[in-house]
């Protein structure tokens, strides 16, 4: 759990309690059951807020994904590298790397493609690598390639790629894995 917000939070509920008393002294003194509905709804919000933070983690609805796009090498050229960034922020948690490359043009693929990748760290060290022959997919797709890697450090991650031709772009997802 990330405790950074935590003092913010804990404010945040003594400054809703004060309008709720305000709004609760309101009810007693008039009588009326609508301002005293009102203080409990005013003083459970923060609380609220606080269980959901924990909650949130909890579930996995914190995680980033990562997706992108790389080109693939003009119509005439043969193959082309690509150097791109990825922002990796959970340290220590399993990512998967999927890499599904597309056709250009109106043809499906009617061959096998060789792709190759590698991801580094900002200090250089290699945590992912590999190639592999990617059998054509429905449309004008080749099947995808996946990999897992754990970060170590934090920072601007690197994917490179070698994209043969006829590919027209490479679309990559970056998720962060259950533990």
């Amino acid at each position: 759990m990330d405790t950074g917000h935590l003092p913010g939070q804990i404010l945040m509920t003594l400054i809703c309690i004060v309008p709720a008393m305000g709004l609760w002294y309101l009810g007693q003194r008039s009588g009326k059951q609508t301002f005293k509905q009102l203080a409990i709804m005013t003083a459970i919000a923060p609380i609220i807020g606080l269980g959901l933070g924990p909650a949130w983690s909890w579930f996995g609805f914190d995680r980033v994904d990562i997706r992108g796009t790389a080109n693939g090498p003009a119509p005439r050229e043969a193959f082309t590298k690509y150097e791109g960034p990825l922002s990796v922020g959970n340290l220590g948690a399993r990512h998967q790397l999927t890499l599904t490359p597309s056709i250009w043009g109106a043809n499906p693929p009617s061959k096998p493609l060789h792709l190759r990748f590698e991801v580094r760290s900002p200090s250089g060290e290699v945590l992912a690598q590999g190639e592999q022959d990617l059998a054509p997919a429905k449309r004008f797709r080749w099947q995808a390639l996946r990999a897992e890697f754990r970060p170590r450090e934090q920072g601007q991650h690197l994917l490179l790629m070698d994209i043969p031709s006829p590919v027209g772009h490479v679309d990559y997802w970056v998720k962060e894995l259950r533990k």
